[in-house]
């Protein structure tokens, strides 16, 4: 990497910016995290936290980029390959044809998560085991409901953010 004039630090840096991005505004709670998230940033709340609005209006936008369809489902643990040398996954199982460099495991892929709001997404009987998807990414129940069944949720304005 240092060869290519990558430096481990900076990367470092940015990484932990972009956690920190991702990581709900303020959660939820007392008169004083109300304080905070008016004086902070726009806010919208999902699964009971507070998220930083620009965030969730990116993952908004990164969904709605190409015009896929998208329906309703139960989340099903997923056939995965894997390469057999380095170990990395794949869902595309044609791979698996290359026998001697990939393995199928079978229901490999456990689990997926929210592509706005990160929600886990499983098997299981609760919410975590519905979304929408497009047949490769996942949107849970609430971030469906709230910012893609009303696109007007998020606008420059952000007017209907709690």
């Amino acid at each position: 990497m240092r060869e290519l004039g990558g430096d481990v630090r900076r990367l470092r840096k940015q990484f932990e910016r972009e956690a920190e991005r991702a990581q709900p505004a303020v959660a939820t709670g007392s008169d004083l995290s109300r304080r905070l998230r008016s004086s902070i940033t726009e806010t919208v709340q999902i699964h009971g936290l507070w998220w930083n609005a620009d965030y969730i209006h990116d993952g908004v936008k990164r969904c709605r980029r190409h015009n896929w369809h998208w329906h309703k489902a139960s989340w099903k643990s997923r056939d995965a390959v894997v390469n057999r040398r380095t170990g990395r996954i794949s869902l595309d199982l044609s791979l698996a044809e290359d026998s001697a460099n990939f393995e199928v495991v079978k229901d490999g892929w456990k689990k997926d998560r929210c592509a706005i709001c990160s929600w886990e997404l499983f098997e299981s009987e609760d919410l975590h085991g519905t979304g929408h998807t497009n047949g490769r990414e996942w949107v849970c129940m609430e971030c469906y409901e709230k910012l893609w069944q009303r696109p007007d949720f998020i606008s420059s304005s952000y007017s209907d953010i709690t």
